[in-house]
């Protein structure tokens, strides 16, 4: 998710070699994880779930079915061929669920108007991470809850001797940013923060929630 949403365009259509890619970044653990993410998010029936930087949509269908009938499930994406394929996933699903395509930093939704929101591997590739993170907190309701997934460089120890090579070829790749503050984004806009790291200090959840 770029400024122009270009690299994901492409990804749109080179769907396989993603999750290969995804596959071998994370040790095979990414499924794994995108599920603890989503159970850290507690999202119950009739809840509404902006998710940010959804991708092709593969949130979509397990989001749908925390939520039931009642609920509603929004993902937004920066990449029109992303949108295309989360939009069509959507369609699939017989609860209210829609792709829109956005800039994370300047959410097209009135404040208050989500319970819940999730993001996978999206904030570390946007350009202002803060200034996304600050959204979400904007148009989350009382008592809302943000579960973030991402990743960051090694923060120390032998690793961040790969940190020169990992971080140019990802951000070739995916557009990441390893400067990206995500989680002291997360701590200047939520209430509270509680992060789980992974794989070495390169993979975070964290749960961020509004008091009020």
């Amino acid at each position: 998710m770029n400024d122009d949403g270009s690299v994901y365009d492409w990804w749109s259509g080179h769907q396989r070699l993603f999750r290969a890619l995804s596959w071998l970044v994370f040790g095979g653990r990414e499924a794994e994880l995108r599920s603890l993410a989503r159970a850290r998010l507690l999202a119950g029936p009739g809840d509404r779930v902006l998710e940010v930087g959804c991708g092709p949509g593969r949130s979509f269908k397990p989001l749908a079915v925390d939520v039931g009938p009642d609920g509603r499930v929004v993902g937004v994406d920066h990449s029109a061929g992303m949108v295309r394929r989360a939009g069509a996933r959507a369609r699939t699903l017989t609860v209210d669920c829609e792709a829109v395509r956005a800039d994370a930093a300047t959410l097209p939704f009135p404040d208050g108007s989500f319970d819940r929101a999730y993001s996978t591997l999206a904030l570390s590739a946007v350009a202002d991470a803060a200034a996304a993170v600050a959204e979400v907190e904007r148009v989350l309701g009382p008592d809302g809850r943000f579960v973030v997934f991402d990743t960051r460089p090694f923060q120390s120890g032998p690793g961040t001797l790969l940190n020169p090579v990992t971080n140019r070829v990802s951000s070739w790749a995916t557009d990441w940013h390893p400067d990206a503050d995500v989680l002291g984004a997360l701590e200047s806009s939520f209430d509270a923060v509680d992060t789980e790291v992974f794989l070495g200090g390169t993979t975070f959840v964290s749960v961020a929630e509004t008091s009020d």
